[in-house]
């Protein structure tokens, strides 16, 4: 069963309010930054071909999304775009009151990963 069928299934059993979340910047991800440290890159550091995969995803699912509203009218549905709130934090991190720059936060990542797995 897929997401979609298990919204109407919900539905079906009464329920009319949803809120539903897009998927965040995977390649922002450190876990896909370290694993995968040859992906192109975009202009902040992020692995692009995962963003390019989420930021696709997240089209489907609001499309997806903009289906149902006309299929149970009665429903609310609210998409919540995590994605490009939690891209600007991560493009723009002093805009938001973090005073540690990202690349230090991955490379703080990176050592304690490694260290982890090599004990």
């Amino acid at each position: 069963m897929n997401f979609i069928h298990a919204l109407q299934n919900l539905y079906n059993f009464g329920a009319r309010s949803f809120w539903v979340y897009n998927t965040r910047p995977l390649g922002c991800f450190p876990k896909i930054l370290t694993s995968f440290p040859l992906a192109e890159k975009d202009s902040v550091i992020c692995a692009k071909p995962y963003n390019l995969l989420a930021q696709r995803f997240n089209a489907e699912l609001k499309n997806a999304l903009a289906r149902l509203m006309i299929e149970f009218p009665l429903a609310t549905i609210v998409y919540v775009d995590l994605y490009s709130a939690l891209y600007f934090l991560y493009t723009h991190p002093t805009k938001n009151g973090n005073k540690i720059p990202k690349d230090t936060i991955l490379l703080l990542f990176y050592f304690s990963l490694n260290f982890l797995c090599a004990n």
